[in-house]
């Protein structure tokens, strides 16, 4: 379901010129997020930033 989800998310994101996709993730889909294709975002500043983003590419 989720990898369904992903892909309609992607769909509509490149038909409406969008360059890519964030997600904040929970700890635990960390594994679902990296098989999938997202790259994780690295921690510049742990006070600001959320541990768990990722990054894909419309």
């Amino acid at each position: 379901m989720g990898s369904r989800l992903l892909k309609r998310a992607m769909e509509d994101a490149r038909r409406t010129g969008c360059v890519g996709l964030l997600a904040k993730a929970n700890q635990n889909a960390r594994a679902f997020y990296r098989v999938t294709g997202w790259q994780p975002l690295k921690v510049e500043n742990p006070e600001r930033d959320y541990p768990y983003r990722f990054w894909l590419n419309a």
